[in-house]
């Protein structure tokens, strides 16, 4: 961690995710992972068991036909005409590592097709991103008849359009944002064009061209090109795609077969970055092979390194290897000296520093070096960051960098006319434009900055997967984290928070005592901890409590596991974040039980459906919740918790779907999501059980919820599945400890205090240890209460908790608590309903509540009405 990385983490909103105790129990249960661990697959986004199993089996039988990707048949249909006519082919790369790789790809596989085929990547000095006319003409005359490019192109337009001209055909494969129009080639293959159904659209370069490699594969009756994963692998850790989906499946894959070592020139360059013995994770190939990678390309010929991963001689690997890691030290250098004045020049203006975005040149600047300095700038003043370097030929060729929440490619559309060129994505851009109008650009660029960012709280963030006491950290939770590797963009290492750490020790370790090493102890656990490169905060852990982000990892050295903390950034302990210790009431809040019935039931009105859908266990709920809200005007959504209700929202607001919808846990409304505002008469309306109705009062609570918007047309779904009823039973089961539960939270009380003393509810919630969350707490709490057990008060600071008797030896009476009394009764009633709720017909289990029409089905619907 650089020195602006902690002052970031140091300056940055620590946001701890929301805990969703419920699906932590069920999923440690089925997935066989700790608490915390559910925690962080839940964080990562994974909202159904499904999902979070093939997240851990991350395996490449799921992986998504290529021929899905729009333009990929036509543009296996062009390349195999041109090997099986003779044809001469080009590979058009990029100069970064994905480019590399790709080109490395794609010029191999095709070799090995006996295409006659050669490679081009441009240099970024003198010709800069992208296709080039020149290039292009070139190309045609020296007799190429097809040019396929990787890793560029798609913003290609006037390029595309003269290749046309003179007769040469072009195939572009890419991953970059496109502009409103495609470049007018035989075809464009990029998972962001807005007519691409391929389900996954994170691929980097290297992952379209290995799909178009495998797709050829497969037309030509051969396997699949698993050979080619290490390439995959480097490309697609180098140009920080998200580490998800395919991705990580196919980063799995091929970490592997660069510690096996069978592609001599990616074996030659481990050597050189010092990573022959250890092992090769996702991170080694970022900081160690990335970057060697990428340097020759940005102050050399990167035609090097395509000839490095195709060198099949090893002192030839080794050699080309040596020139890599030389010109990566002079690419260090060369850095460290643009990074020193654009700070020099940022220091003598702090005005510059204070606007929206910042943009700097130089003539003396190097093009290929600015981009990483940028992103350095960013990590240090926290804002979007353009670098340009003026070339003799009166351009100023650059890169520019963004933070979460300003789409730099957006920014740099706004900026129109005043560019000759860029192309890139959300975070990164390249750009070119002419020197003399770098003034105008910074004023344009920085006013669409602010307009983009305007009413959004920029603050650096940084997201903590959980709150967790070190207390709690063992090997089975850092063995379980590992799982979830290979981390990087999108899945990062997991972050935890620890609060009120003591430091028992803390001395500086490694060269120019860069690190921190640390003996950290917190409730009478000691843990071993080490702080990279935040050496000079030692005496800031000296001075007293700290509060840490940390990750747990197990530490392998000779041979021996140790168990230790990677800490990530620290502070000085401040209140405790958390939530308010709120009533202690017979159900916690996101429960899926009612309040207790009334004395006189309530008539249910009755609503004429007349769409009823029984999709139970389908396998994709999300895309049929979708399908659902776009033909309705109010969706009424029923979950057994207010987690998912949040969650859920989230995840559609993200389609800008019209729709109003509001969301009902146990019967009672919660805020609706997005959509038009307050139902109106004459609607179209539609109840959609997410999660299982708990019962036929419940059921009775939804059939009123429905004819409240009074609709004109109603439609009822059925969505759940068999770890939905599973997911209900813990959460009733939650609100209804049982007695060996209760005794060992009893037994938790009294070691924490004896009759008479208080103790704050907040250190019972940090000793208690199993189920026991918050919610859960303050139920069992309240138990307590109405047995007589314990007397409540309100401290100085926080309510406190005093025992009323002294310890209990006869066997307690629960069944005198209403509250656990309620909470049995919910749970008996509803394991007596599930198998009901997840096998009955749905007429026959919706019946007494809807009175139902005849139903308009869909043609892949179970059970619906007709």
């Amino acid at each position: 961690m650089s020195p602006a990385v902690r002052r970031s983490l140091a300056g940055a909103v620590w946001e701890v995710a929301e805990a969703d105790p419920d699906r932590q129990e069920l999923w440690s249960r089925e997935l066989d992972l700790p608490p915390a661990a559910v925690q962080v697959l839940l964080n990562r986004g994974f909202h159904e068991l499904e999902e979070a199993k093939q997240f851990l089996s991350a395996g490449l039988e799921e992986a998504h036909d290529p021929l899905m990707l729009a333009g990929m048949a036509q543009a296996v249909d062009r390349i195999q005409r041109a090997v099986e006519d003779k044809e001469r082919i080009r590979i058009y790369g990029d100069y970064d590592a994905d480019g590399v790789t790709s080109t490395a790809l794609l010029l191999s596989f095709l070799r090995g097709l006996a295409a006659d085929v050669d490679f081009y990547i441009p240099s970024r000095l003198d010709e800069g991103y992208g296709l080039n006319p020149a290039a292009l003409a070139e190309a045609r005359d020296q007799g190429i008849g097809l040019v396929v490019s990787v890793d560029c192109g798609v913003t290609s337009l006037e390029e595309a359009r003269q290749a046309a001209a003179i007769g040469l055909d072009l195939v572009i494969t890419d991953h970059h944002e496109p502009l409103g129009t495609l470049p007018a080639a035989v075809s464009v293959v990029d998972p962001k064009r807005s007519d691409c159904s391929y389900p996954f659209k994170g691929l980097a370069g290297v992952g379209v061209a290995y799909k178009l490699a495998v797709a050829l594969a497969r037309r030509y009756g051969r396997p699949d090109p698993g050979e080619y994963l290490d390439l995959v692998t480097l490309g697609t850790v180098a140009d920080v795609v998200p580490l998800l989906g395919e991705n990580r499946a196919m980063v799995r894959a091929g970490l592997p077969l660069i510690r096996q070592g069978g592609r001599l020139g990616l074996r030659a360059l481990a050597d050189v970055a010092g990573l022959s013995t250890r092992p090769i994770t996702a991170e080694a190939v970022a900081f160690g092979l990335a970057p060697r990678i990428n340097a020759i390309g940005r102050i050399g010929d990167a035609g090097e390194a395509v000839a490095l991963l195709l060198s099949g001689d090893w002192p030839d690997a080794c050699a080309r290897a040596a020139r890599l890691d030389a010109e990566n030290r002079s690419r260090q250098q060369i850095e460290a000296a643009i990074l020193d004045e654009a700070r020099r020049r940022l220091e003598a203006d702090p005005a510059a520093v204070e606007r929206p975005a910042i943009v700097l040149s130089s003539p003396s600047w190097h093009v290929g070096v600015v981009g990483i300095v940028a992103s350095k700038l960013v990590e240090e003043y926290h804002r979007p960051v353009a670098l340009l370097a003026e070339q003799p030929d009166g351009q100023a060729r650059g890169s520019a960098r963004s933070i979460p929440g300003i789409d730099v490619f957006q920014a740099l559309k706004a900026c129109g006319e005043a560019l000759t060129r860029f192309g890139g994505h959300e975070l990164a851009a390249g750009l070119t434009l002419p020197a003399d109008g770098v003034a105008s650009f910074r004023e344009t660029f920085i006013e669409s900055v602010a307009h983009l960012g305007e009413g959004r709280d920029l603050r650096p963030r940084v997201d903590v997967d959980a709150e967790l006491p070190i207390a709690a950290v063992d090997h089975r939770l850092a063995h379980a984290l590992q799982r979830f590797a290979p981390f990087g963009a999108g899945n990062p290492p997991p972050l935890m928070v620890a609060r009120g750490v003591e430091t028992v020790e803390a001395r500086c370790v490694g060269q120019d005592s860069t690190h921190l090493r640390m003996k950290l102890r917190q409730e009478q656990r000691d843990l071993e901890a080490i702080a990279f490169n935040l050496g000079s905060a030692v005496e800031e852990a000296r001075r007293g409590p700290q509060d840490i982000l940390f990750s747990p990892e197990m530490n392998e050295w000779n041979g021996r596991e140790r168990l230790q903390l990677v800490v990530r950034g620290l502070r000085a302990t401040g209140p405790a974040a958390g939530p308010a210790a709120g009533p202690a009431a017979g159900s916690a809040a996101g429960s899926a039980v009612a309040d207790p019935p009334l004395a006189v039931a309530r008539p249910v009105p009755r609503v004429v459906v007349t769409r009823l859908e029984d999709r139970r266990a389908a396998p994709d709920r999300l895309a049929a919740l979708i399908e659902i809200l776009a033909r309705v005007d109010v969706a009424l959504i029923a979950v057994n918790n207010d987690w998912t209700a949040g969650s859920l929202d989230g995840r559609l607001s993200a389609f800008g779907l019209p729709t109003e919808r509001r969301y009902l846990v146990g019967g009672r409304p919660l805020a609706g999501g997005g959509g038009r505002g307050p139902a109106t008469p004459g609607r179209r309306a539609a109840l959609v059980l997410y999660h299982p109705p708990t019962g036929p009062a419940d059921l009775d609570e939804l059939a009123r919820a429905l004819a409240a918007t009074d609709p004109s047309e109603a439609e009822v779904h059925l969505l759940y599945g068999p770890a939905d009823i599973r997911l209900t039973e813990v959460i009733l089961a939650r609100q209804a400890p049982d007695r060996g539960a209760l005794v060992e939270l009893y037994r938790t009380l009294r070691e924490a205090a004896p009759y008479g003393v208080a103790v704050a509810i907040g250190r019972v919630t940090r000793l208690t240890r199993g189920p026991w969350d918050r919610a859960r707490l303050m139920v069992g709490l309240h138990i307590f209460e109405e047995l007589g057990l314990l007397e409540r008060i309100m401290a100085a600071n926080e309510e406190s908790l005093i025992l009323s008797k002294p310890a209990v030896k006869a066997k307690l009476d629960l069944e005198s608590s209403p509250a656990y009394r309620r909470g049995r009764l919910a749970r008996e009633a509803f394991a007596a309903f599930s198998l009901e709720a997840l096998s009955a017909e749905a007429l026959a289990l919706l019946g007494p509540a809807f009175s139902l029409a005849k139903a308009s089905p869909g043609p892949e619907e179970r059970g619906a009405v007709g």
